[in-house]
């Protein structure tokens, strides 16, 4: 198939665009001159392992900081990035999979519907100038070849949200500990 992988990881990423405002348009790696970089089709190809497939999720969720890593301490900002960074991507992150479970719930409860080949479309805003620190959007798009009577439902869908459910609480228990917070869980509470 197009996509051997997708079996294993039950999901495939077809495209990204992250904005990375120090990628300078025409620096290796294709940001535009707005400083978006577009990752496409034969880059979610590539994803081999499990662990390509998470950084790829952490890629993404590092969009608009720069770096995947939160830069050293600043003398006037040093502890405000470090705390912009954690609301952003854990709490953008959080709320993701709060989304993914309530997708996740329908399927698991659908005896008449087969979606195939639709997809879901996960938006991130991830400018921390904009002072919103929580703007996410979790979307099923793609409804075109969607079918009636499946009395088994969607296994197949449901497998491939699981296993993105999986991954994307491994990134965030791998930000968490990045960060050296202690595991929590998605309404903030320690476990």
């Amino acid at each position: 198939g197009k996509y051997a992988q997708q079996e294993q990881f039950g999901f495939r990423i077809v495209g990204m665009r992250v904005y990375s405002p120090n990628q300078k348009h025409g620096d290796e790696g294709e940001a535009d001159e707005a400083g978006y970089q577009f990752y496409g089709k034969q880059f979610g190809r590539g994803l081999e392992s499990r662990e390509q497939v998470k950084q790829a999720l952490k890629t993404y969720f590092g969009a608009g900081l720069g770096q995947s890593e939160p830069r050293s301490p600043q003398a006037n900002n040093g502890h405000v990035e470090h705390a912009l960074v954690r609301e952003v991507r854990i709490k953008s992150i959080s709320s993701i999979l709060q989304q993914l479970r309530m997708i996740r719930k329908w399927f698991e409860e659908n005896t008449t519907l087969l979606f195939c080949a639709s997809s879901l479309l996960l938006v991130y805003e991830g400018d921390l100038s904009l002072g919103v620190p929580d703007v996410t959007t979790l979307k099923m798009i793609d409804f075109g070849r969607v079918r009636r009577n499946s009395p088994e439902g969607d296994p197949g869908y449901l497998h491939g949200l699981k296993k993105l459910e999986g991954l994307l609480l491994e990134v965030l228990r791998d930000e968490e500990a990045r960060l050296g917070l202690s595991t929590r869980s998605i309404n903030g509470t320690s476990r």
